[in-house]
């Protein structure tokens, strides 16, 4: 399925697309297409701040979501029972 969608690019950043995109030599939209992939692509292969990548970390959350929408949880309190064994 694919979209239409129109934007309104500020005056100095279409300058800016426009000098990428020849300077490419693509059309604006392919350039405008690329930036927009790359973003998503660039946010789950950067790192956090414990060195964990952050695909990683948006996986584990995923799942502990599930866990709890499907009522695999503990109360707190158990979690601790037999730490000090």
């Amino acid at each position: 399925m694919s979209r239409t969608l129109t934007i309104e690019i500020p005056g100095e950043l279409d300058r800016q697309l426009v000098l990428e995109a020849e300077r490419r030599q693509i059309p604006l939209e392919e350039l405008v297409l690329q930036f927009i992939a790359q973003s998503f692509q660039s946010s789950e292969d950067e790192i956090d701040e414990d060195g964990e990548p952050k695909a990683l970390v948006l996986s584990s959350l995923r799942a502990s979501l599930r866990d709890i929408e499907e009522g695999r949880i503990l109360p707190i309190e158990d979690l601790w029972n037999g730490i000090d064994d």
